[in-house]
């Protein structure tokens, strides 16, 4: 590996097509939520691992994407966090009503919507918010 790159940017010079990246793309993604998730309830990995009833070094390898996961291990995190990791754009329409694309910032926390002034509105369900450009 060069060292002026990190093992993320030294796989991709070496895996350069769209499949990779996206896949990428999606383990990053998964992974911050369920460490923020973590955080926000301020649980350990050993807390997690024994509300799922699985070692702390086999959570530890499962959250930090040293193993692949199923999607049934996805549903035994979202019932041990209590909370659902996947947000489907289906499901967040369902949740969420009718939302405008772009979203421009969906993430844990976001004190003020003048944050974003050009996006003009916002929709909260527990700590979550999305903030939006509304429709015409």
């Amino acid at each position: 590996m060069n060292n002026n790159t990190n093992i993320i940017e030294d796989f991709l010079m070496h895996n350069p097509d769209d499949e990779t990246r996206k896949f990428i793309e999606l383990c990053g993604d998964f992974l911050d939520e369920v460490h923020n998730t973590l955080e926000k309830k301020g649980w350990t990995q050993a807390e997690l691992a024994q509300r799922m009833g699985k070692s702390p070094a086999e959570v530890s390898r499962m959250i930090n994407g040293m193993q692949n996961v199923t999607f049934r291990t996805i549903a035994k995190l979202s019932v041990a966090l209590e909370e659902d990791i996947i947000l489907t754009k289906t499901k967040a329409m369902k949740i969420y009503g009718k939302v405008s694309s772009p979203a421009i910032h969906i993430c844990d926390k976001i004190d003020r919507i003048e944050s974003f002034p050009e996006y003009n509105q916002a929709v909260e369900k527990g700590s979550l918010k999305i903030v939006f450009k509304k429709s015409a």
